[in-house]
């Protein structure tokens, strides 16, 4: 182990801007953002962080804008309803946190600034105008302008490679790219009857970014109550880029269970193949049922199974649920089942039982409370890029990370923290602090 901070409390992956980690954290239930020296884990800086009225559930992340960072922070006006949420934008020194840039003036934010995608060193926020919605530009000056039209009204993007979904229709889906539709098609023919994005979906591109590979939502549109979902009914489909058609389909099958082992184009893919299982929701509350799955890789190319590895009822904790695909090392991955857990060469499709030696890597997506001021009540931000780390040597209690001067199997599963010093120490992030980890 390099270093360990565990006085901060994580609720992103960091990012290195200047050779400053930054990441969103908490101070009791303020949100924040904070730079931390990449070399010793020391904090830089810290300053008060909110998401706005950006719609909960989707990740924070930190953006960078020309060398710097740019968020959201918390401006309660008091001629706003609590609603409102207003807030400031600020664009900070990721070594110093002194603003560089600024929106001094409290608005509502529905997503995070970013660098526009006409000038990446101007930002980008979305705002209301005149009551609507819009996206505007904050210039250097710290003005705020219409910027040129991008992308193609009406379709937001989903995937790589300019995937996208028509918003007002989650059975069209295309690719944009440079302004332009390339091609459009319905999600009702390229997998099946009543299938749609507006239930969830999972893409990702392959053989040189000429295929995308994945799976949409088995409903046109998602119950406030209470439904039964057939797992089987799912399938996964392999579309050329350049024209929308569909090459193979696998049906009973789902990428929703895929993970990035190798973060490289040669990353296997893997889906679950479900012979039975049932999954019900009430009022966002999942049980399931009856489950039988396989783990199956396929070639990307054509569909063909290259391997199988039989799950049967697959297990979260002690109850019935989907598979979650666990890291293990380069190539490996670990699942929980009704007989315990299983460990899985990806390139072989060999399955052995787990043991206490394998370091299991787990992302943690647990929602945390958060103040939201100009809010009635607290926010829950999800987290992402938090990991937590289960069995294996040196592990402590929680099995959140190695205890002091221990150290873990090296190397980690790649694609696990921030790479630093050319892949010689990894930088991870989990529910109790941050770790810089290095070889032995």
């Amino acid at each position: 182990m390099r270093w360990r901070n565990d006085e901060l409390r994580p609720v992103t992956a960091p990012v290195l801007v200047d050779e400053t980690l930054v990441l969103y954290t908490l101070d009791g239930r303020r949100l924040e953002i904070t730079g931390v020296d990449s070399t010793d884990g020391r904090v830089l800086w810290s300053r008060a962080a909110t998401r706005s009225v950006r719609p909960p559930g989707q990740d924070l992340s930190v953006e960078e804008v020309e060398g710097g960072v740019v968020h959201l922070a918390p401006a309660p006006h008091p001629d706003a309803p609590v609603e409102a949420a207003t807030a400031h934008v600020i664009v900070r020194d990721p070594r110093t946190g002194e603003a560089v840039r600024t929106l001094a003036e409290p608005l509502s934010h529905a997503d995070l600034p970013t660098a526009c995608p006409h000038d990446a060193e101007e930002v980008c926020l979305t705002v209301q105008v005149d009551g609507v919605w819009t996206v505007q530009a904050l210039t250097p000056e710290g003005a705020l302008h219409d910027p040129p039209a991008t992308g193609v009204p009406g379709w937001t993007s989903i995937g790589p490679l300019g995937l996208s979904r028509q918003a007002m229709d989650g059975t069209r889906i295309g690719r944009v790219v440079d302004g332009a539709l390339l091609w459009e098609a319905d999600t009702t023919e390229l997998f099946a009857a009543g299938h749609s994005t507006d239930t969830g979906w999972s893409f990702q591109s392959f053989e040189d970014d000429t295929i995308l590979v994945g799976t949409v939502g088995t409903a046109l549109s998602s119950p406030r109550t209470r439904t039964s979902w057939d797992l089987t009914a799912g399938r996964s489909v392999g579309l050329d880029v350049s024209t929308g058609t569909r090459l193979w389909e696998a049906p009973a099958t789902s990428t929703f269970c895929d993970i990035d082992v190798s973060g490289g184009p040669e990353d296997p893919l893997l889906v679950c193949a479900w012979h039975d299982g049932e999954v019900v929701t009430d009022h966002g509350e999942a049980t399931y049922r009856d489950l039988d799955v396989d783990l199956v890789r396929l070639d990307p190319a054509s569909g063909e199974v290259l391997w199988r590895v039989p799950l049967g009822a697959t297990v979260d904790g002690s109850e019935p649920g989907a598979p979650e695909l666990q890291l293990v090392g380069p190539g490996e991955v670990a699942v929980e089942t009704a007989d315990g857990a299983v460990v899985i060469d990806t390139a072989r499709g060999t399955a052995r039982p787990a043991t206490t030696a394998d370091a299991r890597w787990v992302e943690d997506r647990t929602p945390v409370e958060v103040e939201l001021p100009g809010a009635r009540d607290d926010d829950r931000i999800s987290t992402w890029g938090r990991w937590r780390r289960e069995g294996g040597a040196g592990a402590t209690g929680d099995g959140s990370a190695a205890a002091p001067g221990e150290q873990v199997a090296w190397p980690l599963p790649l694609t696990i923290g921030l790479a630093l010093e050319n892949g010689a120490v990894r930088v991870v992030a989990d529910p109790e602090g941050l770790t810089a980890y290095s070889a032995p």
